[in-house]
């Protein structure tokens, strides 16, 4: 997958215990801008790593294995040596309460969250195990070669990470990973329209670029100067 990766944020010293990425496009780079600051605080706090790729989402139709969020599978691959965890969140979120750490939100191999909707893929926190890579691989490879059928036409370019990770949540063996999908508000992984204060994350899914970009705005405003750790 051709991509620049900027590596923004690692530990002086030691490997870090978790990495933080997100993988998007030109489209989504003013919001990064937006999102950087309050990750850096975010990461440099708990000492965490922290990577962005900004090319890593793409629509090309001719590289089907990385189209779409199918990418963020690879950045998982590059990034499993140098840390115990990773953290993927879209571009498009902001964390909000910095005192929690992500090592108090995994408990299980492979977490993720859900809401009305069903499972979402914006936010997964995975080990860097042999069996959480063997079942991730096995998403991504399904992932790349189903397609989905809407009215009657087969879509091409494969179906999304979500899609994958979701027809695999009740099939043996690869349910003892993807099964663990907890509700996203309790978990603290808000949207604009359930945010309440000390929630941890807020992401603004489903509209335009632009008013992602305001909201994100405004509420990174809230959170420029994160509590002191005691």
């Amino acid at each position: 997958m051709k991509r620049d990766e900027v590596v923004v944020l690692a530990p002086q010293e030691g490997r870090p215990r978790i990495c933080i990425f997100a993988a998007f496009d030109d489209n989504y780079a003013r919001l990064a801008e937006i999102a950087r600051p309050n990750w850096e605080a975010y990461a440099r706090r708990h000492g965490y790593a922290l990577v962005l790729y900004p090319e890593g989402f793409h629509t090309d139709p001719t590289r089907v294995e990385t189209y779409g969020d199918k990418g963020r599978f690879e950045c998982y691959y590059d990034l499993r040596g140098h840390c115990d965890a990773v953290m993927y969140l879209d571009i498009d979120s902001l964390f909000m309460n910095h005192d929690v750490r992500i090592e108090d939100r995994m408990g299980q191999r492979f977490v993720w969250t859900y809401d009305d909707s069903g499972p979402l893929s914006g936010l997964w926190i995975a080990g860097t195990d042999d069996l959480t890579e063997k079942h991730l691989r096995f998403a991504y490879a399904k992932a790349a070669i189903e397609n989905n059928v809407r009215h009657g036409v087969i879509e091409p370019n494969g179906i999304s990470d979500q899609d994958a990770m979701r027809s695999l949540m009740n099939i043996p063996p690869f349910y003892s990973t993807f099964s663990h999908c907890v509700p996203a508000a309790p978990y603290g992984h808000c949207f604009p329209e359930n945010y309440f204060p000390g929630a941890w994350i807020i992401t603004f899914p489903g509209m335009p670029v632009a008013q992602k970009f305001r909201g994100m705005k405004e509420y990174a405003d809230k959170c420029l100067a994160p509590q002191t750790r005691s």
